[in-house]
């Protein structure tokens, strides 16, 4: 797996928590969540980098 794989698939866990974190409490999928975010903590080298490009994009879609 190369750097921008891993960087991608860092990006993609990281807007699909905050995307699901945003659903109303009654079509969470609790389990998916959790498991997500241990994926996503185990990509501790672009872990930041996509953490950060999530919130400026869920700023631009949420309007926040």
């Amino acid at each position: 797996m190369t750097d921008r794989d891993q960087l991608l698939i860092a990006q993609a866990l990281a807007f699909s928590i905050l995307a699901l974190e945003r659903l109303p409490i009654e079509h969470r999928p609790g389990n998916n969540i959790e498991d997500m975010k241990a994926l996503f903590d185990a990509q501790e080298r672009f872990r930041d980098i996509a953490q950060g490009q999530a919130n400026r994009w869920a700023g631009v879609l949420f309007g926040e």
